[in-house]
């Protein structure tokens, strides 16, 4: 599961219940995700997965984004990053 904090500069923490976040989003087998309707601003993206293969089994990752018509493409890597790895399940 990924959670997002809309219009925050503070990384948001790994201990908040779900209901802090401003949206969420689950991600297909081919680690793939997708939140409509994303606002102007630094937002937090804080994930949180179980992976059978590797120990720990559960795992847990954070990402800050900016999204501005004039930062230039800054939200690619984020994209990537979560495409890239197989454990988003």
């Amino acid at each position: 599961m990924v959670y997002v904090k809309f219009n925050t500069d503070s990384f948001p923490g790994y201990d908040q219940s779900s209901g802090y976040y401003d949206a969420s989003f689950r991600t297909g087998k081919n680690a793939h995700g997708c939140l409509a309707s994303v606002p102007e601003g630094r937002h937090w993206l804080v994930a949180f997965g179980y992976d059978s293969l590797h120990y720990p089994h559960h795992f847990f990752g954070s990402l800050p984004i900016d999204i501005s018509p004039v930062a230039g493409p800054r939200l690619t890597p984020c994209f990537m990053c979560l495409k890239n790895i197989d454990w988003f399940l």
